[in-house]
């Protein structure tokens, strides 16, 4: 009797890489880069000024925290995707992704941080470049699996 549940293996291994490799891979790699990045842009501030320096990051139950989690998640299982499937105009998306966000962080930490807005904006620059990096290192295995 044949099984009525047929999986197939590139399908399989398009779901692992999608998951490990985009999901927890990613996450772990932008995550870890951005909290080195971020610690040593508040040392060098503080260090600078000589001002205690607030990480805006630093609380945990802050909604901004589940939204970036989110975006990055998204951001690298989409470009994934894009650039597994070899769709044209993926460096130009990713340049315009990057430039949205970049211009979404400035805003966000305008207000609030004075002069060191830029360092604050650039880290969420910098870990979108990372997190799209994994994407783009997926994304060309996944269009290279046999």
């Amino acid at each position: 009797m044949e099984s009525l549940i047929c999986i197939n293996p590139t399908a399989v291994q398009w779901a692992a890489v999608l998951v490990l490799g985009a999901g927890l891979l990613g996450y772990s790699v932008t995550g870890a880069f951005v909290w080195i990045i971020r610690n040593r842009v508040i040392s060098s501030i503080e260090k600078a000024t000589g001002v205690s320096v607030e990480d805006p990051w630093r609380d945990p139950n802050a909604p901004h925290w589940f939204v970036a989690e989110l975006a990055g998640l998204v951001e690298r299982i989409f470009f994934t995707i894009v650039v597994a499937t070899g769709l044209t105009g993926v460096a130009p998306a990713m340049i315009a992704w990057i430039g949205i966000k970049g211009i979404v962080h400035w805003q966000v930490f305008k207000d609030d941080l004075g002069n060191q807005k830029i360092a604050f904006s650039f880290i969420g620059v910098l870990g979108t470049m990372v997190s799209l990096l994994v994407a783009i290192a997926c994304g060309v295995y996944l269009k290279n699996l046999p």
